[in-house]
């Protein structure tokens, strides 16, 4: 299901990773932020400061993946609107 938050949520990946070097950062249509890079605590460093930098969003789920291709740490959070946006 594609929504207009899946696409609030993919304009904001492509400036937070530029912000972020060595970051892979994918959104997928059930509002589920994907982290990808090499190093455990930059993955959890960047999605505490993706939730910091905009408060409008709970999280639903969290998920943590040792994936068998590059990026092989990965990070996802499943995000909705807050019930107070």
């Amino acid at each position: 299901m594609h929504s207009d938050l899946t696409d609030e949520l993919r304009s904001r990946a492509g400036v937070f990773t530029d912000e972020h070097e060595g970051l892979w950062v994918t959104v997928d249509a059930g509002n589920t932020v994907e982290f990808g890079g090499a190093r455990p605590g930059e993955l959890f460093q960047a999605a505490a400061d993706w939730l910091a930098a905009d408060r409008r969003y709970e999280v639903l789920g969290v998920r943590w993946q040792h994936a068998a291709t590059d990026p092989r740490l990965r990070l996802a959070i499943s995000l909705d609107r807050a019930p107070d946006a």
